[in-house]
């Protein structure tokens, strides 16, 4: 009897989109995977993004709206969508061939309708893809971690494929919301009892545009903390102690990337005091990153190690392009 092959729909979101959005399109109808629908939002683009997805003809279907933000577009197409399963997909990344196939292996494997799959894939700058550099880089947590894990930071990326009932069960995407709103539909899945499955392999490519940080970097930390609240709102009652005392904790002292942005900060600065004191938070605020608590231990009883991180951290920002701009306090 050959596998099941349910309907999977790739919804791409896209807002003045002429630049990459064609890239994107291709990409998820050149996957090996052969039960594949894709749904555009042209979400108010004044460029040519509606031209573009057009000239696909009845390869896709478009939903044009005003422009109601990325959780309004997602949205959108996935009320659209047939699929039994929702592929994500930005329309400046990219997905490779095996993408679809190796989620939907992964999904059926589990055995579990209760489950999703959420993807790793390189990271690609304006210079190509970043040698070392992938998005799930925080682990892979056992499904009776991931309650816990979820409150410390996102260990879901944007490459995920997850049943449409679970879309329809938290409500959708959170339209309020202009930052962390994937962060917070993972969330509100998971603390409903719904569990994350891996796929380690590199199948996506992400794009991440030089000089987007210092404009993004204090919206995500006010995000992280609305997407907190918003668990501590829907489903205080269920948590455990642990986890009530763990999420007071984070409500009270904010944002772990936050501390870590604000320690590397310091060691450009050559201020390794400073940092020991940013990075020793944000191990509070982040246990489970082994890196992080090394960090503030070493840059505690080792202080003069901080020009090595400091070196470090400049050999990245060339990798990823970023500039000054972006890593200012």
């Amino acid at each position: 009897m050959p596998a099941r092959q349910p309907l999977v729909s790739v919804v791409i979101p896209a807002y003045q989109a002429e630049a990459f959005l064609g890239a994107a399109v291709t990409s998820a109808l050149t996957q090996t995977y052969p039960n594949i629908e894709v749904v555009i939002t042209n979400d108010g683009s004044s460029d040519r993004t509606g031209a573009i997805a057009a000239a696909y003809g009845d390869l896709v279907r478009v939903v044009t709206q005003e422009n109601r933000g990325l959780p309004g577009a997602r949205n959108s197409a996935i009320r659209e969508a047939r699929g039994e399963l929702v592929a994500l997909l930005d329309a400046d990344d990219i997905l490779l061939p095996p993408y679809v196939q190796t989620a939907v292996d992964s999904w059926l494997a589990g055995g579990d309708e209760r489950t999703f799959v959420t993807c790793d894939a390189h990271l690609m700058s304006g210079a190509g893809i970043v040698q070392g550099r992938t998005v799930l880089p925080s682990g892979t947590p056992a499904a009776a971690e991931q309650r816990r894990r979820i409150l410390e930071n996102n260990f879901v990326s944007v490459f995920s494929v997850f049943p449409r009932r679970m879309w329809e069960e938290v409500g959708g995407f959170d339209e309020s919301m202009r930052v962390c709103e994937d962060y917070d539909f993972w969330a509100r899945a998971i603390y409903a009892g719904w569990t994350a499955r891996f796929v380690t392999a590199h199948h996506a490519l992400y794009r991440r545009a030089a000089g987007s940080l210092s404009t993004q970097s204090e919206r995500m930390y006010a995000g992280e903390q609305q997407v907190l609240a918003h668990v501590a709102e829907l489903h205080g009652a269920s948590l455990s102690t642990e986890e009530r005392r763990f999420l007071d904790l984070r409500l009270e002292r904010g944002s772990a990337v936050q501390q870590v942005d604000l320690g590397e900060s310091a060691l450009r600065r050559g201020d390794v005091p400073t940092a020991a004191d940013h990075f020793a938070v944000a191990s509070q605020l982040m246990p489970s990153a082994r890196r992080i608590r090394l960090k503030a231990e070493v840059l505690r009883r080792a202080p003069a190690l901080g020009a090595v991180y400091a070196r470090r951290l400049a050999a990245k920002d060339r990798e990823t392009g970023r500039t000054s701009e972006d890593v200012r306090p």
